[in-house]
């Protein structure tokens, strides 16, 4: 039971570690140090996107965002996640 916990520890810290550098990168960096597939692999591993690691995501509404969000991760929800998105969008009030 420990060694899950350290390993996912050492998982998180890792997280978390990306997270800081890639926000400390200018867009330009980006552009030089991280190729689009990689940025893109890596907003999938963190449930994001990489407008939100490039730090340029609007906080408005914005449906192509969300249908992106959805289909990156639609694999991971369950049956009862995706009947609350599909009651979300049609249900009534």
């Amino acid at each position: 039971m420990y060694k899950k916990w350290e390993s996912l520890m050492i998982v998180i810290k890792r997280a978390s570690f990306l997270v800081t550098v890639l926000n400390n990168l200018t867009t330009s960096a980006y552009n030089e140090v991280i190729k689009p597939e990689a940025l893109a692999n890596i907003a999938t591993t963190l449930h994001t996107t990489s407008d939100y690691l490039l730090g340029i995501e609007r906080d408005e509404f914005d449906p192509p965002r969300i249908r992106r969000m959805i289909a990156r991760n639609a694999s991971s929800l369950t049956e009862a996640d995706k009947r609350e998105i599909i009651n979300a969008l049609f249900g009534e009030e």
